[in-house]
């Protein structure tokens, strides 16, 4: 599992983005190369200026920090830094 934040997308107060598990696979054999990519939305991940919020694909919620455990990094990336030690909070 390659695990991708999507470009947060700000809103009015609001930002917003996917976290994504990424796989390309690709094969060869007697001259042929083909092929196969999928991406699949992992989390969702909202911030309100304040707070961060994380849910799964139906709508659960989820811990922000088991999500930077998993993936480094994205709560900077959804937070700009701006949530100052407590992240995840």
């Amino acid at each position: 599992m390659t695990l991708v934040l999507d470009p947060p997308r700000a809103r009015g107060p609001w930002t917003v983005a996917a976290l994504c598990d990424r796989s390309v696979l690709h094969h060869g054999r007697s001259g042929a190369v083909w092929f196969v990519a999928r991406k699949v939305p992992v989390a969702i991940l909202l911030f309100d200026g304040t707070r961060l919020a994380a849910f799964d694909p139906a709508g659960r919620p989820l811990d922000p920090d088991g999500l930077e455990a998993v993936c480094p990094g994205v709560i900077r990336a959804m937070t700009g830094g701006s949530m100052g030690g407590q992240e995840g909070a």
